[in-house]
């Protein structure tokens, strides 16, 4: 089965089979910048037209998860300053996964795993993001209709404003994760960052199929292998309750007629 990069024609000097991010992350209330700090960390800086009081959007070039959350460190401590509330509700950071050289099975296998806990993603943001217009959720579109379609296909007709965004996939070979609110605490990042690496890990290791979802016992390994990093999941017995019963619906008629993973 042809790759990502080989479905979309896409040329890059990017090839790693690890896991590779770029994170972008809006900040308010700047007044200062150092540029030749920011560089020196991979960092590039863009106006947004979204962001008040001096705002301004940061770039970081892909990374591996380490580099990233270090990058994220240096970009708070040493490069730059801010007065007034840096993180309002306009800011967020949204985070793009490398996906050029995975096959387009896999990169749908992914999608549907995350469509499965969707609610648990969300968990770990701010509440206000739940109901963000720019960072919508799968299960309130009606994208699950489609599910069942190729992935080239569900890229065409998705919608660049929803949690994940398929739609980075036809032009830079990633995904795009939008549901992290605006912050400069490295902890939780650190958090995101690895719960996103363990879901796209487990999406390339696990066929999810109809047989796999009526099977409690397999939907719990696969939720503690992607959330193994969130520690108020540690113990969680209920994991696949209320706020999953949309979710485990949509996703199990869309594999109904999923076929394409050879």
């Amino acid at each position: 089965m042809a790759t990502i990069r080989e479905a979309f024609g896409l040329f890059s000097s990017i090839a790693s089979p690890d896991f590779l991010a770029g994170m972008e992350c809006e900040i308010e209330g700047l007044t200062a910048i150092n540029n030749g700090t920011l560089q020196s960390l991979g960092w590039s800086v863009t106006e947004d037209g979204s962001l008040r009081n001096n705002g301004q959007e940061f770039i970081s070039v892909p990374s591996s998860l380490e580099e990233l959350v270090e990058k994220f460190k240096g970009l708070h401590t040493v490069s730059i300053k801010t007065s007034g509330e840096a993180f309002s509700e306009r800011t967020s950071i949204h985070v793009h996964v490398n996906c050029l050289d995975l096959e387009l099975s896999r990169v749908k296998n992914i999608m549907l795993w995350y469509a499965l806990f969707e609610p648990y993603f969300f968990s770990l943001v701010k509440p206000e993001r739940v109901n963000n217009i720019f960072c919508v959720q799968l299960s309130q579109t009606v994208l699950p209709d489609s599910y069942k379609q190729p992935l080239k296909s569900l890229v065409h007709k998705w919608s660049k404003y929803t949690a994940l965004n398929l739609l980075p996939l036809a032009e830079l070979g990633t995904i795009e994760f939008r549901h992290m609110h605006g912050t400069n605490d490295p902890v939780a990042v650190e958090q995101w960052l690895r719960t996103i690496k363990n879901l796209w890990e487990f999406g390339q290791k696990v066929q999810i199929t109809r047989n796999l979802l009526i099977k409690p016992e397999e939907v719990k390994k696969a939720f503690n292998y992607i959330f193994e990093d969130v520690p108020a999941y540690q113990d969680a017995d209920d994991f696949v309750g209320f706020n999953t019963q949309n979710s485990i619906i949509d996703v199990k008629l869309g594999v109904m007629l999923y076929r394409d993973w050879e």
